[in-house]
């Protein structure tokens, strides 16, 4: 037996590699902080989803559908994207040829602007509280990576 396995815990959480003892699934639905969310990777943009998906669940019924239908949205872009790459199997797209076309991936982007907007029109808001380490860490790593991006872009043609 294995002292992992003795002691209920991952290897990783014996090696101190992370906090969490018993891997991904108590990690994901935890709702305290873990170390782990100080660094933008897998686990925390799950624990964002987890985060957001809670939130807005209880607002308005509809913010519930619209976060379930965005982050789809999100996933199934990215997943055509990497397919007309060729980094994943065509397959996975389900074999639609219309799947590839540029108005069919422009009508999904247009499809996530309008959940967004509807997000955006309701006038109801809470009052202000502390983010979430998960949350606080998308935010500065999406804004650093974003103002890079627009450094790069405009950069040359200030010069």
């Amino acid at each position: 037996m294995s002292a992992a396995e003795y002691y209920g815990v991952t290897c990783d959480y014996l090696l101190g590699v992370h906090s969490v003892k018993t891997g991904l699934h108590e990690g994901f639905f935890t709702k305290e902080d873990i170390p782990e969310d100080k660094k933008l990777d897998s686990l925390t943009v799950f624990r964002i989803s987890s985060v957001l998906h809670e939130r807005l669940r209880n607002r308005p019924s509809s913010y519930g559908d619209v976060f379930i239908q965005y982050f789809s949205l999100s996933m199934y872009r990215f997943l055509i994207s990497a397919v007309r790459a060729g980094n994943l199997p065509q397959n996975w797209t389900g074999g639609n040829t219309v799947v590839g076309t540029d108005i069919y991936y422009e009508c999904i982007c247009g499809l996530q602007n309008t959940l967004v907007n509807s997000l955006e029109n309701d006038s109801s808001r809470i009052d202000d509280e502390e983010p979430p380490q998960c949350i606080k860490t998308l935010i500065d790593e999406v804004e650093k990576y974003v103002l890079e991006q627009i450094d790069r872009i405009y950069k040359p043609l200030e010069e």
